[in-house]
């Protein structure tokens, strides 16, 4: 679990020796009525962070510094990057690092390099729609009030389910591409302008071509839940009463998996596999695409 709690002028008189030998920003340090967080997972501080925005909301400002990389920086990246969406909805986050080890770490959110600083560019799309369309992390969690997106012949709230689990499953795996990318991508593969949804091998072939290692099962209610607590993340594509539906889930290593947009805004849906299946599926034709 993340936490950001706030960072004491004493805390870095505690540690300014120690961090101060790692390239420690001084832009950090509390200045200008700027407050500082230490990044936690669980008990552990595992970073630093600051920021603030502009008065024109074009930009926010974003000071980071990572002790180590991990799935627990992913997190806290994603929270911190939705966070300042939501309260400046700026046109972009400009994120100060002095650290050239995270490089890659930055560009899998997607994040370029931009003079000595790193950008991440908010997508038109994004300022279309509204922030409850997305959890806390920014993985889309609500179809449903994607009707303004199109998709082929229709909207997204209709038939959007392949590329919104195309998103989330590629910003699970730290392989961020935006929302119009992912549409854009996947409606050129559909037949009929998506008149019949998105076909499952087109879609496994798409993330493929994204640089994503990922399987496909072949179709059984009982397998697919066998692949969902064995793998690391996927997609799972099923049948319901009101027609198929895709929906990204990320393994939690505890017999339950994450679900995202497999219900229109549930957040921190976590759930056994073998029940999610036997309490949603109409046939026991479930496919899972998959990442080991």
């Amino acid at each position: 679990m993340i936490r950001f709690a706030p960072c004491e002028k004493d805390c870095f008189e505690n540690c300014s020796r120690s961090v101060c030998q790692n390239r420690f920003p001084v832009y950090l340090f509390p200045q200008n009525g700027k407050k500082v967080y230490r990044i936690l997972s669980d008990a552990k501080c595992i970073g630093y962070e600051s920021y603030y925005g502009d008065e024109d909301a074009s930009c926010a400002y974003l000071s980071l510094y990572l002790k180590e990389i991990s799935e627990a920086a992913y997190e806290a990246m994603r929270l911190l990057t939705e966070r300042l969406i939501r309260k400046y909805h700026p046109g972009k986050i400009v994120l100060r690092c002095p650290q050239e080890r995270v490089a890659q770490f930055l560009k899998g959110l997607g994040f370029d390099p931009e003079d000595e600083h790193y950008a991440k560019v908010i997508e038109p799309w994004r300022c279309q729609v509204e922030d409850r369309v997305f959890d806390d992390e920014g993985f889309i969690i609500n179809q449903g009030l994607l009707k303004d997106l199109p998709f082929g012949w229709f909207m997204t709230d209709a038939k959007g389910c392949g590329w919104i689990s195309a998103y989330n499953l590629l910003k699970i795996n730290h392989m961020e591409k935006s929302m119009e990318e992912c549409a854009r991508g996947l409606e050129k593969r559909a037949l009929f302008g998506n008149a019949m949804g998105q076909e499952v091998l087109t879609e496994w072939f798409w993330l493929k071509k994204q640089g994503l290692d990922c399987r496909i099962s072949r179709p059984s209610n009982r397998k697919a839940a066998e692949i969902m607590k064995e793998s690391s993340s996927g997609i799972v594509l099923y049948n319901h009463k009101r027609g198929a539906h895709y929906a990204a889930y990320r393994n939690l290593r505890n017999g339950t998996v994450k679900f995202y947009n497999a219900f229109y805004g549930r957040k921190n849906h976590r759930q056994k596999p073998e029940e999610f299946l036997k309490e949603n599926t109409l046939f026991p034709t479930t496919i899972v695409i998959y990442v080991k």
